[in-house]
Parts: structure tokens; sequence; C-alpha cells
């Protein structure tokens, strides 16, 4: 069992724990003269602390009807119907408290305490030993499946000033993650690299995540593995991404030729040990490079808001420069880094435009917006860019942006991405495409 608590955090406790005036408890530990030892008297509520689980105290509080023990009239119900044994008889719960509770005087009553119930609850003999496999039928065509899915795989803490780690992809894919992410963008020396553009998370080259993926992959399980690309590369680098793919993946790529008459996908069990590359691809008459069409929805997400505000939306295309697009310049407030694409852009909009979208803001940021609006004229006055970032703004959280407004998917902007073909070929069954609604994904 894994107890995340550091060396300091615990010399702290047990120094809380023992007390400098506790003299009868020195004298019981061997090894008193050693200023890190501790007598098994301190040594239990330390071990309590370490395994103490709030959400089986949850679980054990609502059977216990807020007391501080079990009945057998307790424990048979939880046993019945939280582990699902209709067929328990009482003798069978007798046993339970027999095997687990540690308190002699509680058993003799026929109750369970706390700790009774965790060490029931950690015992492996209560796991279905089938479990240890996958039971679930596996033959199904993949879309039938929810799929273990990691969002911004590399980052390690916040998604604005984080750091980026080629380590992270190694640990989702060893606790079973199937589906990974990676945000690709232009780097030096014709090097792709991977970070989440336009803000200050560090960069991770492509090809050190890819090896990462290639060791790990196949770990933990041997399904197929997707990995979902965010290409924001030139011509020139996806065709690096590509090269690397095929060099360090090998045939371990699932590059079927899929038919248009087909009918369902292929199964997980048919796609064991293959790696499935999830972008956009080239129509098969195609046969170099070309521009393909997305939704302006699917490539928003990795939008600043001075993208938006500049229009780039419309016109943005994958440029063929080395250096990735520049981050939000130091001027920014501070208290508008903390979120640039929602709240505080809301704010700007209501100042901007008088909608009233009943937001709150705070009064530095009022303050700093009426700033803008003066040394920012132009600004205030291209509605159409103030207009198009407010509804790009509402449909990220979900609310209308007028009063009866179409559905949005009728309203969807089309922008173009250039496309290597060399790129599109790795990818086969699993496309990208802008999620539009649960009920379009039912029906297609």
């Amino acid at each position: 069992m894994h107890i995340p608590i550091d060396r300091e955090r615990a010399k702290k406790f047990i120094k809380r724990i023992r007390g400098d005036k506790d003299s009868k408890s020195e004298k019981d530990s061997k090894t008193s003269k050693d200023p890190e030892a501790i007598s098994i008297t301190h040594f239990i509520p330390l071990y309590f602390l370490a395994i103490k689980r709030v959400d089986l105290d949850c679980i054990f509080e609502k059977y216990a009807e807020g007391t501080d023990v079990m009945d057998l009239y307790d424990l048979a119900d939880f046993w019945r119907r939280q582990q699902h044994n209709a067929d328990a008889t009482r003798e069978d719960i007798q046993r339970l408290l027999q095997a687990h509770e540690p308190i002699k005087s509680a058993f003799q009553l026929g109750l369970m305490t706390k700790q009774g119930f965790l060490s029931l609850l950690l015992d492996q003999h209560i796991f279905n030993p089938d479990h240890r496999r996958v039971y679930q039928d596996m033959e199904q065509p993949l879309a039938h499946y929810y799929i273990a899915t990691s969002h911004n795989t590399y980052l390690t803490e916040d998604q604005i000033r984080g750091p980026s780690s080629v380590d992270a992809y190694a640990r989702v894919l060893l606790k079973g993650c199937r589906c990974v992410e990676l945000d690709c963008w232009d780097g030096p020396n014709n090097e792709p690299i991977i970070y989440h553009g336009r803000t200050l998370t560090s960069k991770i080259l492509f090809k050190d995540v890819v090896k990462t993926i290639n060791d790990n992959a196949f770990q933990k399980s041997s399904y197929p593995v997707i990995l979902s690309i965010e290409n924001h590369c030139s011509l020139v680098q996806q065709k690096i991404m590509a090269q690397y793919f095929k060099d360090i993946f090998g045939a371990k790529i699932c590059t079927d030729a899929v038919s248009q008459t087909l009918e369902k996908l292929p199964s997980p069990e048919s796609l064991k040990g293959k790696i499935l590359i999830k972008n956009k691809k080239l129509p098969s008459d195609v046969e170099g490079d070309a521009d393909v069409v997305v939704d302006e929805e699917e490539l928003e997400e990795d939008l600043s808001v001075e993208d938006l505000e500049n229009g780039n939306s419309k016109t943005l295309e994958n440029g063929d420069s080395d250096a990735p697009p520049p981050s939000p310049t130091p001027t920014t407030p501070p208290h508008l880094t903390r979120d640039l694409s929602l709240d505080s852009s809301i704010e700007r909009l209501e100042a901007m435009d008088s909608i009233n979208l009943n937001t709150t803001g705070s009064t530095k940021s009022i303050e700093y917006i009426q700033q803008q609006e003066a040394t920012s004229q132009k600004r205030k006055e291209s509605s159409g860019k103030v207009s198009s970032l407010r509804n790009t703004l509402l449909r990220r959280t979900g609310t209308s942006g007028t009063k009866g407004s179409k559905d949005s998917s009728s309203k969807r902007q089309k922008v173009k991405i250039k496309l290597a073909k060399e790129l599109s070929d790795l990818v086969s069954y699993c496309q990208a495409g802008g999620f539009r609604s649960f009920q379009h994904s039912m029906m297609h």
C-alpha cells in the first residue's frame, strides 16, 4: 500500500504525538537514544493516520447509522447491498466479524468497529479473483467502449505555468490509460515540441514522448493505445513527426486501409498491441500535402484570448516558422493571468460592448478594462471581433448568447489547416473531430 507522506512530514507528526515530556514512553523504547525512534505507543496512532481512508469512513458511517460500531444486522446489510453477496448467512457475517474485528470486547458483543471494518475491506480475499483479468466482452466494435483517456497528458501541474514532463506519459499508461494527448508545435532545429500552446508551460521534445510511449504502452495492458494529436506544426515538422512515429513504433502502428463501406470498427481484442494515431486525414484521392477543412471549435481550445480578439481564428493556418507562437505578454495584469480564457475575458467583453452576462468581476478588473478602453479605441469599435470572442466564450461555458438563438452547429465557422500526406497516411480508424452533441455522437 502506498502512503503519500514524505519523511519531513512524518518526523513532524512523530514529534507531535511523542511529545517532549513523555518519559514513560521513552523508557518503553529500546532505541530511545535514537532521536527518530518511537515506541509502539506512538506508532499505533501514526499507523492509523497513514491508513486512514475518508471514503471508507463515509461508507462505515452510512451503515453504522451515525454510531461508532456496526452490529451484525448493519454488517449483513452492507455485505448484501454493497458487496452484492445476497446469499450471505448469519454464520457468514459472524465469521467476517471473527476474522477482522481486533477489539475483543467489541467482538464479544457482536459489534464491528471502524478498525475492523477497514481490515475487512483491505482483505484481498473479498476481491473477486475473476476480476484479476479482463472478464468483459472485448470483441465488440471499438466505439462501443468507454476509453480511459488523459487530457493534456504532458502537464504535471496547472495548464498556464506548470511544467511538462515526459514521465507523465509513462505514469498514465502504467495506470491503464489507453488514450493520451500530444499537443504538437514547431520547435527549434526542426524538432517538434509538445507543450500547452501560447502559455508559460515548459516544452518537451516530441521524439522523447514517442520513445516513452513506445516503452510503456503495453506494460499494463495489451489493448490498443490511441494517440490524440493536436497538430499545430508546419508541413516540414509534420513530416518529421510522421517519420518518428514510423521509426520508433514500427509495426505497432495501425495503418489499415479503411474502406468506405466499413460497417463497424474492429474490436479492442483484434487491435491488441497496436497504436492508433488520431488526427485529421486527407481524402484518399489526394496524392500530396493539402489543406483540410476543420470546424473552428476544434482549434479554439488552443487559441489565446489575444488570437480571438485579433480575428485569427478565421484565418488560422500552420505556418512555416520554427519558432512557437509567443507567450502572453508580460503587460497582462497579475489578476488577469490566472484565467486568460474565460472569467477575465468575459469581464472585458462586458466593458467593451455593454453586454450583461450576469458575471461578477473584481473592482481591479473593471478598472483595468476602463484603462484599456481609453487607450484602445480600435478594439472597442471592432464589434465584429468582440462578438466573435464573446460567442466563443459563451460556447465554452454552455450558455446562450442571445435569446432564441439557433443551434450553434448551424453557425459553425470553417477554417483551413495544412496537413502533410505522410502524417495523414498514419491515420486509420480514429480521425479527429469536434464534439457537437451527445445526440450527434449517438447517431454517427
